[in-house]
């Protein structure tokens, strides 16, 4: 006569999630730069999605920043002082002298001396 039940049996075990690894999202956009000229720092950030039920947290950096707009600033041009004055053009009867001064610049395209 044959056993009486089963010649095996199973059950569920080990039921917790199995641990994910953070995963890194896209990059998002760039920030501005901090100046328009001169130097400046711009960033970006990125999210970590995950880790869970104990995985690995993302590896390499969250944020990353780098230089910008390294380009001189415009400088506009600045009147120098006054040159002395010439001689009069005559000694009487009414003759002309005259003086002159220098524009010192402009830079990386700056305006001009006014005037």
């Amino acid at each position: 006569q044959d056993c009486d039940g089963q010649a095996s049996e199973q059950e569920q075990c080990n039921l917790q999630p199995c641990p994910v690894d953070g995963v890194w999202e896209d990059w998002e956009d760039w920030t501005e730069c901090s100046v328009t000229c001169g130097g400046g720092m711009k960033k970006r950030n990125r999210q970590c999605d995950g880790p869970y039920y104990g995985g690995q947290d993302c590896d390499g950096q969250a944020s990353e920043q780098e230089q910008c707009n390294l380009q001189p600033c415009p400088v506009d041009g600045v009147w120098e002082d006054w040159e002395d004055w010439t001689e009069c053009s005559v000694t009487c009867g009414g003759g002309m002298k005259k003086r002159n001064r220098q524009c010192d610049g402009p830079y990386y395209g700056g305006q001009d001396c006014d005037g």
